[in-house]
């Protein structure tokens, strides 16, 4: 029902409030070494993860957007974009552009019907 795109610990509280819910969710595009990736992809039902210290590859944002096009809403957790994680960025855009419904507040998440 949802994709996070998280990074820099700032999806943890987003991925244990949707678990919490019980609200499905996938995440991405997460590096092997952050912590985000640590949590999510025990968590989520699908967890799209890159090589650390590398930049995102073609690939996992196809993979990405794929599943932002099969949810009902995304959620922004406000991580830092830098060279490696640009993709992030572009990710979301990509929700808006689609229309989708883009929660960037851990209290929005309440309105979310279960």
């Amino acid at each position: 029902r949802c994709f996070v795109v998280g990074g820099n610990s700032r999806g943890i509280p987003f991925y244990r409030a949707l678990r919490k819910r019980g609200v499905p969710f996938a995440a991405g595009i997460l590096a092997e070494n952050d912590i985000d990736a640590a949590v999510a992809v025990p968590l989520a039902t699908k967890a799209v993860v890159c090589a650390a210290y590398a930049p995102m590859t073609d690939e996992q944002v196809t993979e990405a957007k794929a599943l932002i096009d099969g949810v009902e809403f995304v959620v922004d957790c406000g991580c830092p974009v830098g060279e490696y994680n640009r993709a992030n960025g572009e990710l979301i855009e990509y929700a808006r552009a689609r229309g989708k419904r883009v929660l960037s507040k851990l209290c929005e998440l309440a309105e979310v019907e279960i």
